[in-house]
């Protein structure tokens, strides 16, 4: 999903002068339904997450589903072994897997993550 400041905000700005936007994978499962859980790293110089994090509660941001092309292989996996290379932005994708390959009691697929 896509996260932006809403309208109006005082945000940061992208090079062309629009509210800077960045793409987040939800950790929550497809079960979890009308909400999401993000898991989200501060970067103390970064573009986006000091504004995330100075945020109050209350305060909103605008959330939006990315592009239909840019859709990752979904579960069922199809495979008995999964391997997982994982580091920096690449652990939620792998977290969201992780949850629908231990949350289905008949998957028995062995899953190696380094």
């Amino acid at each position: 999903i896509m996260a932006r400041a809403p309208a109006g905000a005082q945000a940061p700005l992208d090079e062309d002068g629009e509210l800077l936007a960045r793409p987040y994978t939800p950790v929550s499962t497809n079960a979890m339904l009308g909400k999401f859980q993000l898991m989200v790293k501060i970067y103390p110089d970064g573009a986006f997450t000091p504004y995330m994090d100075s945020l109050q509660v209350g305060q909103s941001l605008e959330f939006n589903h990315m592009d239909p092309g840019n859709v990752k292989i979904q579960y069922p996996f199809g495979r008995a072994n999964v391997g997982m290379v994982v580091g920096g932005t690449g652990i939620t994708p792998m977290i969201q897997a992780l949850h629908a390959i231990l949350g289905t009691p008949w998957d028995t697929s062995k899953v190696t993550m380094l």
